[in-house]
């Protein structure tokens, strides 16, 4: 008898934590499934703190990155290069970037399209260092990852891609 509940409780805890780093929202927007996981706090200085996040649309898989700034948002207005400590660079392709609020702060929301073949890389590497400009500026800036540098590799676990 306490065998099986040592086996069910065994069964119960791998359960848990195969599928307990998946906590997206679903919603169903215009009849289509959307999944989005709330931002991750990935990179802060003095002026600007960097979250992100994955969704998946359908088959698209996107990255939205919210940049919370101390003063006045600006939009970001390049595509992402994402260095991982695999020493490789992801290229990711710039959809949408607004301004918005959030609490008492303006912020910056942008979305990035991950192809298919970019998939793999950031499944298997952590984040390092991020790279983009913002509208109206000619410098890119780069920020390091200082927190959760695991957080795409973790979110990408959850959907499937055929």
């Amino acid at each position: 008898m306490k065998l099986k509940y040592g086996i069910l409780m065994f069964f119960m805890i791998v359960f848990q934590l195969s599928f307990g780093q998946c906590n997206f929202n679903t919603n169903k927007v215009y009849g289509v499934v959307v999944r989005q996981f709330e931002p991750s706090l990935i990179a802060y200085d003095d002026n600007y703190q960097i979250g992100m996040a994955l969704g998946n649309v359908e088959k698209d898989l996107i990255l939205t990155v919210v940049v919370r700034f101390k003063s006045s948002a600006k939009r970001i207005g390049s595509n992402l290069l994402v260095f991982t400590h695999g020493k490789e660079a992801v290229d990711l392709e710039l959809i949408a970037s607004q301004k918005d609020y959030l609490d008492d702060s303006e912020i910056s929301l942008t979305k990035y399209k991950i192809e298919i073949n970019q998939i793999q890389l950031l499944k298997e590497n952590y984040l390092k260092t991020l790279r983009f400009r913002f509208e109206n500026e000619d410098i890119m800036r780069t920020f390091e990852v200082q927190r959760n540098n695991a957080v795409l590799s973790e979110q990408i676990k959850c959907f499937t891609f055929n």
